[in-house]
């Protein structure tokens, strides 16, 4: 796969982590595909509009990212697989978990836009704190 391909999806993953981390919706807005889809580690499936809407509901405080492995899946499709270690502040608690999480990202007339988000909760690691 190309390393160029790989470091714009790399680096759009991280821009959309930091954009929860800041509730920046314009940058969720500008990478998530208008046909965007999540199902998350809770099992619920949200659209687009949902994922954007949470955004001042659950800051993410720390994000580690591990174990990647690449799946193209057409000329213009690439899957992303990695584990995902997550700290999360809501409601004045914070939440750590451990997933493992897969990402579709398409090549748009924008550019690489997330098509479709799923994270799987890695069993008995949440943990609270405070």
């Amino acid at each position: 796969m190309d390393p160029a391909v790989q470091g714009e999806i790399l680096s759009g993953e991280h821009a959309l982590i930091q954009a929860q981390a800041h509730a920046d919706t314009a940058t969720v807005e500008r990478l998530l595909s208008d046909d965007f889809h999540e199902i998350g580690s809770s099992g619920r499936y949200f659209g687009k509009s949902a994922v954007i809407d949470s955004l001042t509901r659950s800051l993410v405080l720390d994000f580690s990212l591990q174990t990647i492995e690449w799946i193209q899946a057409g000329p213009d499709c690439v899957i992303l697989v990695y584990m995902a270690e997550v700290t999360r502040r809501r409601n004045n608690h914070s939440l750590t978990i451990k997933a493992c999480r897969s990402s579709t990202w398409r090549r748009e007339a924008t550019g690489w836009r997330m098509l479709f988000h799923q994270g799987t909760l890695v069993p008995d690691m949440g943990r609270r704190d405070g």
